[in-house]
């Protein structure tokens, strides 16, 4: 059988031309593999003319064109969500223009996002409320980023439809009206852009390449991805953060934007930093995060994990009683405060094994107790009645923590600039200024410079050691010693880390945020400037978050009115609450429902229906809102107007609402009684 090959060409949007392959039977077979070449080659640089508009200023790519080229299929396609990025894109480029913002918050589902429209020119899309209330597998949970990978993606499929056809009735509604009627009642804009919460990309490579297409697939005009650990990630306002190194992060965002070439996508890419608020670091690979680990020049401690091993493995392995005991009188030679905390560990772990002291089988596995009494050892040995298990397990937390707040303290921990910084403090050398200031330039990770003035990153550790020895220090210092029972190396984070990594990360970003840990300008206005610093350009990015109380800081009503406005003044573009559609519809589920058992319809009545109409709120005629009459068009349309079932006829109640209602004519409106 013979095959030739008949090459079709597709244009699409302005787009290269693409070839699509037709099989047929013939008698040759002609060589396409130079006009395939060409193919190619024209399109890497369409490619290479593309990256070169204002659009992409700023952006670094590792890979080339021709590979883009090449990793692209034959049938092309232009994605509606590349226009919201171009949106998206030019809206930010006015803000920063203008020394202005978008201001938006977290839009929960269909409802909020139209009814936003016409007030806010963005909209958030929060992975926590994905998270609490809109799960594919539809088991709520906290911001762990355990949901399904599809979760957030198929949030904001949900609601660009909404938009898509909002907008869409809103077209056919104006094609109805007269010239004068469009002059009165200009268009809302509901394609309002969509960012979306990416989390940390659901793990690898291939999954955040996977899980930025669907997000392109789907309306998104941009994504955020943050810089902590999978498996371990949490809500950027809880504790226990583990951050990856800096160049694992920096690989996601590459392959973000890899897939977004792919797709020829013009899709934002807003990083994330969790450092400010994060304590751990899960390597120490990267040299850039070398200056933010903290060590102990305690040589004389054990490590924190053989502490924890020793205060939590005993009643696993009670066969070996006598080797546990043997090493906490070792450490109570050495360090009696570690001693005393983990027999106090071993003392509520007995406790909850059995109940009472008097039951105990003294041959049996829950006699640790009982036989650290006969080793002299002093414990509360006794599990007095009433205490539930649940209040032990929550002493043995507490005393855990206890525990490895006793072993830092101990280890006196402190990165390896500080240490070095306070032996040259505390010198007697003649020089000692001099010292200190070539210490500071050379390794402070923010207030270095170079001879040009361009800010520096902390040394390496490696040269970081190798230059305290010129300046005549030579100090013992141990990053493995900290490390937690997980393995992860103990941090200081603060903004300081948060500016080193938002400097590593702006190449392949285009928008940078900072979570933060309490609403402060001072905190904003250092981390912008260390980022405009190396990056004038950069737009910025705020979480005006709830999980702030807000009224705790100090401010007042006119402060915290002007808060966003002097955050746009130093660059902070893009401005959200990223959960105030969850806390909305909490508010009004709440307060309706208390009103609506006691006062029964009128609630209703004068606290939604007629604050509705007071307010023009347009899902008042629900069945309007709904799209009846565009979906009524349609069917129109296709029957030639013979349909005798149309949804908008005489029996329509929503007909009641479209006259004044005479009772309500001359009563003043007033807000619904609380």
């Amino acid at each position: 059988m013979h095959f030739f090959t008949k090459k079709l060409f597709l244009a699409i949007s302005g787009m290269a031309l693409m070839p699509f392959i037709v099989h047929a039977e013939l008698d040759t077979v002609p060589d396409t593999t130079a006009e395939e070449k060409y193919v190619t080659r024209s399109e890497a640089m369409e490619i290479a003319s593309w990256w070169a508009s204002e659009r992409f200023n700023g952006i670094y790519r590792p890979y080339t064109p021709e590979r883009v080229a090449a990793l692209r299929e034959t049938l092309r396609q232009e994605y509606p969500s590349t226009f919201m990025s171009k949106k998206a894109w030019k809206l930010f480029k006015e803000m920063q223009q203008n020394g202005s913002y978008s201001h938006t918050f977290g839009a929960l589902d269909p409802v909020q996002i139209i009814e936003m429209a016409p007030y806010l020119s963005s909209v958030y899309v929060s992975g926590w409320q994905a998270s609490s209330t809109a799960s594919t597998s539809n088991e709520p949970g906290p911001d762990f980023a355990d949901y399904p990978m599809d979760t957030v993606p198929r949030k904001v499929h949900q609601l660009f439809e909404a938009q898509r056809f909002h907008d869409r009735k809103q077209n056919e509604t104006r094609s109805r009206m007269s010239p004068e009627e469009r002059r009165k009642n200009p268009p809302v804009d509901y394609l309002r852009p969509i960012i979306a919460d990416a989390d940390t990309g659901h793990g690898g490579l291939t999954s955040v390449m996977k899980l930025t297409k669907m997000f392109i697939q789907f309306g998104a005009a941009g994504i955020h991805l943050e810089d902590q650990k999978p498996g371990t990630k949490k809500c950027g306002h809880m504790s226990g953060k583990v951050l990856v190194s800096t160049q694992e992060h920096c690989d996601r965002l590459i392959a973000s934007r890899l897939q977004a070439d792919i797709m020829g996508s013009e899709l934002l890419i807003v990083t994330r930093t969790d450092a400010e608020g994060a304590n751990l670091l899960d390597t120490n690979i990267d040299p850039r995060d070398h200056a933010f680990i903290l060590g102990t020049s305690n040589t004389n401690l054990v490590p924190l994990a053989y502490v924890i091993r020793l205060a939590t493995e005993v009643q696993e392995r009670i066969s070996q009683y006598d080797r546990y005991l043997n090493r906490l009188n070792e450490l109570r030679d050495t360090h009696p405060s570690l001693a005393e905390k983990i027999l106090q560990v071993w003392t509520v772990q007995a406790q909850i094994k059995f109940r009472e002291f008097e039951n105990v089988d003294p041959t049996g596995p829950d006699a640790l107790l009982m036989r650290l009494e006969e080793a002299g050892i002093p414990t509360v040995a006794i599990n007095p009645k009433g205490i539930e298990t649940r209040d032990l397990e929550n002493r043995e937390a507490a005393a855990l923590r206890a525990l490895c707040e006793t072993w830092n303290q101990e280890a006196n921990l402190k990165t390896y600039y500080a240490a070095v910084k306070e032996v040259l403090e505390n010198s007697q050398s003649d020089n000692r200024d001099e010292l200190l200031d070539t210490w500071r330039i050379y390794n402070d990770p923010m207030q270095g410079s170079s001879e040009e003035g361009e800010p520096l990153n902390a040394l390496s550790h490696t040269e970081a050691v190798a230059l305290a020895k010129k300046l005549g220090v030579s100090i013992s210092w141990d990053w493995e010693s900290p490390r937690t029972f997980e393995g992860y190396y103990q941090i200081q984070g603060g903004v300081d880390m948060g500016i080193a990594r938002a400097r590593a990360f702006s190449p392949y970003s285009d928008m940078i945020w900072m979570e933060s840990a309490s609403p402060s300008l001072e905190e904003a206005r250092v981390f912008a400037e260390g980022v405009h610093v190396q990056y004038p350009e950069k737009f910025l990015a705020y979480n005006l978050s709830p999980s702030f109380n807000w009224d705790k800081f100090g401010m007042t009503d006119e402060q915290i009115a002007g808060y966003q406005d002097e955050l746009g003044k130093m660059g902070y573009v893009w401005q959200f609450i990223t959960l105030a559609g969850f806390h909305g519809d909490a508010l009004f589920a709440k307060t309706f429902a208390e009103d609506f058992a006691k006062r029964k319809m009128l609630a209703y009545v004068e606290g939604i229906q007629r604050q509705e109409r007071l307010k023009k709120v347009d899902a008042l005629t629900h069945q309007k809102w709904s799209g009846v009459d565009l979906i009524g068009s349609q069917q129109e349309a296709a029957t030639s107007g013979r349909t005798s079932t149309g949804a908008s006829g005489k029996k329509s109640t929503e007909h009641q609402f479209s006259k004044p209602i005479a009772a309500q004519e001359n009563k003043p409106q007033e807000e619904p009684k609380q």
